[in-house]
């Protein structure tokens, strides 16, 4: 099987990509996040000109606390970088996400001997009139019933072609629902 490196899949992008090996990540930006947070904490501080004093103080200082709180919580839940791995050589599924705040890693690691599939699945949530979201999924499926959840996207054609390359280099079968 020949290499692509290189190759979209959605935000996931192929690092390796070889019959025995399948390296793909997907980088977060939580510093554009909080860089777009803080140009509107200067504009609204620009407009509201807290150097004339009274209350235009406290609202440029109020603005400038909630930003600052919106940035931890950006810092601490977007991922920077998110990584899928399937090594045949180690015999082994490894998904990882990382976080700058506080600098952590979580990651799951899945012998291929404990893989039952790959699942390409649909979730849907409608929680009122207007307010639905679709997210397609790609899992791992234990013999015992067990699901790791390896990747996540809002489009599903490169959600289910990332679900097939995994299927195929890991050598195992595939479901979409």
């Amino acid at each position: 099987m020949a290499e692509e490196k290189g190759r979209r899949l959605g935000r996931y992008l192929v690092v390796e990509r070889t019959a025995r090996r399948l390296v793909v990540e997907a980088r977060g930006k939580p510093l554009v996040a909080v860089g777009v947070v803080w140009g509107t904490v200067v504009l609204i501080a620009v407009a509201v000109a807290p150097w004339l004093g009274g209350t235009r103080l406290y609202i440029a200082v109020a603005t400038a606390v909630v930003a600052a709180g919106i940035s931890l919580l950006a810092l601490y839940f977007v991922p920077r970088r998110e990584r899928i791995a399937v090594d045949l050589e180690i015999g082994e599924f490894r998904a990882e996400r990382s976080y700058l705040l506080p600098p952590r890693s979580h990651g799951i690691r899945v012998p291929l001997a404990a893989a039952g599939g790959i699942r390409c699945r649909r979730r849907y949530w409608r929680e009122g009139p207007g307010v639905e979201a679709t997210r397609w999924t790609v899992e791992l499926t234990g013999e015992g019933g067990e699901v790791w959840r390896l990747a996540e996207g809002d489009v599903e054609e490169p959600i289910r072609e990332l679900a097939r390359l995994v299927a195929e280099v890991a050598g195992l079968s595939l479901v979409c629902e």
